[in-house]
């Protein structure tokens, strides 16, 4: 008897083994799903919203070779759109898996673009459906702010990349990434502000005219609501104030010629120096960086020319970083986390002033100190292109 016990143990294992073993019982075929790669929202009459979504075509996206297939096809597109208008977020979405032969899925999606006029009017109702269902949503999603209509800036057709959003993402991973979870997380906390950035469908100038995403500044939000927008020189100091340092060059005013400095490298730390309103705080900055162009005479590998050129950088940096404060403090947006600073400096007084935070961070004051180094000039001490008017000794 023994023996035959022992003859069964193997194929009860086994047997047990195969129980487990019950495949995918949730498997969803890929010609069964519509994979979303770019959504966005735009504010409609009577309080409605429009979301339209990108979806990709899988019978497209083999090249020119493939044709039709279980995947779907657009003729020559590797896309379709489409849209509709409801009460809200999900409304839509049922209006348009209503007329979809597949399952809408958001798992892939890479962009979220915002109409102008829908973030004005406040972004937390909008976000509420994505931050409800992150395994649904992509939190890694990046956000964009779109001037004008987010439908305009979806259907745009970039050169160099298949899609709007492909092409959003690319420029966002080369300088400045914010993402879903980032804005939600903002959003959420009283003391800092999010900042989006912002794009608009710009017709390029080369031989094959066509509408483009061109990233063109930051919007800046008070609460959930856009209230201004930085552009040009200035958002690149935006960014040093939060820390986000990005590789970049700025033109600085010496001796009446401009000089180029490409920024290597830049660090801030912001202090808070007092202990009661209006609050006091002190911004230090570090950069270091090379000269890139130069249109004076000066022969920079003179120290004293350096060290003037560096004075002058500073000054420069010093002004644009005032101003940028300046113009946050007005719409009330504290993208620099001032507030955080005194949560967690000061937390008994935070909770006497975190209800009118915006206006206490308005009437607040930021002493900025700037300081600068030129590591590298080049190959050449002056213009190589201009006659020197003074010879080295």
């Amino acid at each position: 008897m023994k023996k035959s016990s022992s003859r069964w143990k193997p194929l009860v294992a086994l047997f047990l083994t195969a129980c487990l073993l019950a495949g995918c019982w949730d498997r969803v075929e890929i010609n069964d799903v519509a994979f979303v790669m770019v959504s966005g929202f735009d504010r409609e009459p009577q309080h409605k919203i429009r979301q339209e979504l990108l979806i990709a075509m899988p019978g497209q996206m083999g090249g020119a070779g493939t044709s039709g297939g279980g995947g779907g096809t657009n003729g020559n597109q590797p896309f379709y759109s489409d849209s509709a208008v409801g009460d809200d977020v999900t409304d839509t979405l049922n209006i348009l898996q209503s007329r979809m032969a597949r399952y809408i899925n958001f798992s892939h999606r890479r962009v979220l673009i915002i109409g102008e006029e829908t973030a004005r009017s406040g972004l937390s109702d909008l976000l509420d459906e994505q931050n409800r269902q992150p395994l649904k949503r992509r939190m890694s999603s990046y956000i964009v702010i779109a001037e004008g209509k987010a439908a305009d800036l979806i259907n745009s057709r970039p050169h160099l990349e298949r899609f709007s959003g492909e092409a959003i993402r690319e420029i966002l991973t080369m300088s400045r990434r914010v993402n879903l979870k980032e804005v939600i997380e903002k959003l959420s906390h009283i003391g800092e502000d999010p900042v989006i950035p912002l794009f608009r469908p710009q017709k390029n100038e080369g031989g094959s005219p066509q509408k483009e995403p061109q990233f063109v500044g930051i919007g800046l939000f008070s609460d959930d609501k856009l209230v201004g927008k930085v552009k040009g020189e200035d958002m690149e100091y935006a960014f040093l104030l939060m820390n986000r340092y990005v590789r970049h060059a700025e033109k600085v005013e010496f001796r009446g010629h401009p000089v180029h400095i490409l920024v290597e490298g830049a660090r801030t730390s912001i202090r808070l120096e007092n202990t009661a309103p209006p609050y006091r705080f002190r911004v230090d900055v570090e950069a270091h960086g090379e000269v890139s162009e130069n249109f004076g005479l000066e022969n920079l590998y003179k120290d004293d020319i350096v060290e003037k050129l560096e004075k002058a950088w500073s000054k420069t940096m010093k002004s644009r970083l005032e101003k940028v404060v300046s113009e946050m403090q007005k719409v009330k947006c504290d993208a620099i986390s001032a507030g955080r600073i005194v949560a967690r400096m000061r937390p008994k007084d935070w909770k006497s002033v975190m209800d009118r935070w915006h206006e206490e961070f308005a009437r607040s004051t930021f002493d900025i100190h700037v300081k600068t180094r030129i590591l590298r000039f080049g190959q050449t001490s002056t213009n190589s292109s201009k006659k020197t008017r003074v010879l080295d000794k």
